[in-house]
């Protein structure tokens, strides 16, 4: 946990009305009795954290729960099959890149998913459903089109804050698992990761191609 913990800032950028509200909030989130001794420990941790595993822990936007998330499937299937399986980045990695959004971004979107009321459950059901049925990028449009649409704040702005999260969350860890995809000798290798990191000019497929591989679609 210590890899997202850094000097306190909340206290400074974040409502009061909101600051005050996050113990709780944490304390719901975090069950364990000695856990709940420190939540005021908030104020150290990352906003971006605290958006999806506190206000939105009902339900687990970055699959911390890893035994029930969907990356849990090929996990089970290769184990099953004794197939060797490497990651494309460490955890330390992972937490390190997406940490590196600009600390008033972060605290912008706590803000907003504190103050609104909409359902973000209904919206991570919709971002699934579209991801099974072939139909992601229409699901991602509606969602950026229902985000934050109950407070007074501007679209414009609502994009550029999702764009920042977009940019730090995929993009660039993204980009920072081509060097280990190409380092692969085998002939074949099969690479699993998220549907939300595939499209866009920095998603997965579009940097494969500008490394000269061909494209398309596996037939079922």
């Amino acid at each position: 946990m210590n890899k997202f913990l850094f000097r306190p800032v909340l206290a400074g950028l974040l409502a009061v009305s909101l600051l005050a509200a996050l113990p709780s909030a944490a304390a719901a989130y975090c069950k364990g009795a000695d856990l709940r001794k420190h939540v005021s420990a908030t104020d150290r941790v990352q906003p971006w954290f605290i958006s999806g595993s506190v206000v939105h822990a009902d339900c687990d936007p970055f699959s911390w729960n890893r035994s029930k998330c969907v990356d849990a499937r090929p996990e089970r299937f290769a184990r099953t099959k004794r197939i060797p399986t490497t990651s494309l980045e460490t955890v330390a990695e992972s937490l390190r890149t997406i940490s590196s959004e600009p600390i008033r971004n972060q605290v912008k979107l706590l803000e907003l998913d504190m103050l609104s009321k909409a359902e973000f459950a209904n919206m991570t059901t919709t971002l699934r459903n579209g991801n099974f049925e072939d139909r992601l990028t229409e699901a991602m449009l509606v969602n950026e089109a229902l985000m934050y649409r109950d407070l007074k704040v501007s679209r414009a702005e609502v994009s550029r804050l999702l764009r920042s999260r977009d940019k730090y969350i995929l993009n660039e860890r993204n980009k920072n698992w081509m060097p280990r995809i190409l380092a692969r000798k085998e002939k074949t290798i099969m690479v699993a990761v998220g549907a939300a990191h595939l499209p866009g000019d920095y998603g997965v497929l579009n940097l494969l191609h500008k490394r000269g591989y061909t494209l398309g679609p596996i037939k079922r």
